[in-house]
């Protein structure tokens, strides 16, 4: 042990002086956040991760934030572990009663680790407080809700000004919150100490240092397998890797591919699984510098996916996929993708006088965004494009591209939060979405028949009409790949389930 201890010091040491030449956190962050008593304690879970939230308020996060809060800020609907809604959840039951309306059955019984009680009420003002909060990404997906009706403590309606089928699923993205305690301490209030009703409670968070959770023990289903949950964050992938190799952490998120191998070990393994994240371009069209639809089309048939996934990826790290509302039908089909043209797309690029475009990305989210963003800026530079190369932090590259501040072309990771083709089309491909960035005539009117469609078969055909208009037609984005995400691990731990979508069901996770 005493060995051990020596040759932990040492690696801290030489971690330090790392930090402070790359600037990646605080000279003294990570060793003090993971340094513990003993090599491994039943008891605690240290989790290194690339990018630390904003906030822990759920509503204004991406998704991919979800493995901070959604242990602590449980979803409305349950969803399992293959990616579909179950009726075991805070939500177990619902009816569409008429085109608009739905009727939500709620369990009894439950509370928040505040003491409020979760009932009809709470739902009502989750739903609208969602609605109504600017900024809020699932926000979308909720404008046409009118008003709510609380028949009992366990029962409400909620209406919408039209039918909409993806309501179900759309629950499974939002975050049961307390009114009482909302309303006291305001959205950033709740965002740096929440409540929820989830399997672990909010215990304190040093920035740049550790987000600490501890186990609910009062949870109405099954308990936590271990008491602590911490995160601590590393943007630098290799240090990720040396803080799981070396003990420092158990838990390692985005492992760079040439290390899997190494990691695979004795003390340490690696779990892969191909996941719904994609990889994906997004063009400005409502913008100036890609306003001409050739130009968007150049761009598309300018890149080669398949060498990006051979090269960048080593093969291992995604599957080229440029589908995108096919994979969500309820009987999935294909999509007719663009193939590289890098000839055609030299001779649209030659009709423009200054073909310049804006390439944004955020290098710290995933280890190979850099060389990734660097090789298809490369192809777009074969083409004739002159490419701006611009970095951002992830957080504000995402609000850059939500507020439609960002030019040119935006590579940024995308993942279903709920299991409906609507997450999206009303995500990103009308003029109402999300992103706003495909201004597509008819895309509105075709979103609203195929969530009132008589059927799922008839629902299909209009979103996969959708999915051509967007990316084969109009050119408003460019699916490249599906991420195949690793997680690195201590082999002393048992219970990991690889999520079909990021998020990772901490509490099932304990030591053998």
């Amino acid at each position: 042990m005493h060995k051990k201890l020596i040759n932990s010091r040492k690696f801290y040491q030489i971690v330090t002086c790392a930090i402070v030449a790359t600037g990646i956190v605080a000279s003294s962050s990570i060793a003090s956040a993971t340094q513990r008593p003993t090599s491994k304690s039943k008891d605690s879970l240290v989790v290194v991760a690339p990018i630390e939230p904003v906030s822990m308020n759920p509503i204004k996060q991406a998704n991919s934030f979800g493995n901070f809060w959604q242990p602590v800020t449980e979803a409305v609907v349950n969803l399992d572990s293959n990616f579909k809604i179950t009726k075991q959840g805070l939500v177990i039951g619902w009816k569409q009663t008429v085109p608009g309306t739905w009727r939500l059955i709620l369990r009894s019984g439950i509370k928040f680790t505040n003491g409020e009680k979760w009932d009809a009420k709470a739902l009502a003002f989750t739903l609208t407080s969602y609605r109504d909060t600017v900024g809020a990404p699932m926000r979308s997906y909720l404008t046409k809700l009118t008003s709510t009706r609380v028949i009992s403590p366990t029962v409400l309606d909620v209406v919408f000004s039209a039918a909409d089928s993806s309501i179900p699923s759309v629950l499974s993205s939002i975050r049961a919150l307390p009114p009482v305690y909302y309303a006291q301490v305001g959205h950033d209030g709740f965002g740096l100490k929440p409540i929820g009703t989830g399997p672990y409670k909010f215990s304190n968070w040093s920035r740049g240092v550790a987000l600490n959770l501890v186990r609910n023990n009062g949870y109405w289903g099954a308990k936590a397998k271990i008491k602590n949950l911490k995160f601590v964050f590393a943007t630098d992938a290799n240090l990720r890797a040396s803080l799981l190799s070396t003990g420092g952490a158990d838990v390692a998120l985005g492992l760079p591919i040439p290390r899997i191998q190494q990691l695979t070990n004795k003390k340490t393994t690696v779990v892969l699984r191909p996941d719904r994240k994609q990889l994906a371009l997004f063009f400005e069209g409502q913008k100036t510098e890609l306003k001409e639809l050739d130009l968007r089309k150049a761009a598309t048939l300018a890149i080669n996916i398949d060498t990006l996934t051979k090269t960048v990826m080593l093969g291992k790290g995604g599957a080229a996929n440029c589908t995108l509302l096919t994979t969500l039908l309820s009987k999935q089909g294909k999509a007719s993708c663009a193939k590289q043209d890098m000839a055609a797309a030299k001779a649209l690029v030659a009709k423009y006088t200054d073909p310049s475009i804006t390439f944004n990305y955020s290098p710290a989210r995933s280890p190979y965004e850099d060389a990734m963003a660097q090789a298809i800026v490369g192809q777009l530079r074969t083409a004739g494009f002159t490419v701006k190369l611009v970095q951002h932090e992830y957080s504000a590259m995402t609000i850059g591209m939500v507020l439609q501040k960002l030019e040119g072309i935006v590579m940024y990771a995308i993942v279903p939060v709920f299991p409906h083709p609507n997450v999206y089309v009303q995500g990103f491909i009308t003029p109402t979405s999300i992103t706003k960035n495909c201004m597509a005539p008819g895309t509105a009117e075709l979103a609203a028949q195929a969530l009132a469609a008589a059927g799922p078969k008839a629902a299909d055909a209009i979103y996969a009409r959708l999915e051509k208009v967007s990316i084969n037609e109009q050119y408003c984005m460019l699916p490249l790949f599906n991420v195949i995400e690793n997680w690195g691990m201590s082999t002393g731990l048992g219970g990991f389930i690889a999520p079909a979508a990021t998020v990772v069901e901490w509490s099932r996770v304990f030591w053998k």
